[in-house]
């Protein structure tokens, strides 16, 4: 699976937030420049700006579509519960 992203992009927030390992490559297609911020401080700024969180929330959120639709093949699968 992959996915180009343009300059700002912010990789790595899901991992960041749920504590958890990245476990992506990244590839470059141009000369760039790679910043990387410590959990600590990123947790820090989130508990301090509720607006950031917001952000946040709406990037995870747009990752976690991406993922579903690739998941899911472009299908639309319906999920039945236990006994239906």
């Amino acid at each position: 699976m992959s996915k180009t992203v343009r300059a700002g992009h912010i990789l790595g927030l899901l991992a960041t937030v749920s504590d958890q390992p990245y476990l992506k490559t990244a590839e470059t297609l141009a000369d760039s420049e790679l910043v990387t911020v410590d959990r600590l401080r990123v947790m820090s700024l989130l508990n301090r700006r509720a607006d950031f969180w917001l952000q946040a929330v709406e990037v995870i959120k747009g990752e976690m579509q991406l993922i579903r639709k690739r998941v899911m093949g472009g299908h639309n699968a319906s999920v039945r519960g236990e006994g239906g």
